[in-house]
């Protein structure tokens, strides 16, 4: 019996590689005595598409 609270089982036979791999992550950190602002880059390539290229970029304030 599996305890309502716990995460799903996944079997190996269940796997799936996922379709997005990050290639590479940059992080930037403005930091102030009242406030900190950190930018985040995010490459990101879909899986089997060597000429792929998407970014992501945020920021976040605190």
């Amino acid at each position: 019996m599996i305890d309502a609270g716990s995460p799903p089982v996944t079997y190996l036979k269940d796997y799936r590689a996922p379709d997005f791999a990050v290639e590479r992550v940059d992080l930037a950190f403005v930091l102030d005595p009242t406030r900190t602002i950190v930018t985040s880059t995010l490459r990101v390539r879909r899986q089997g598409d060597p000429a792929s290229r998407w970014f992501w970029t945020a920021t976040t304030s605190a």
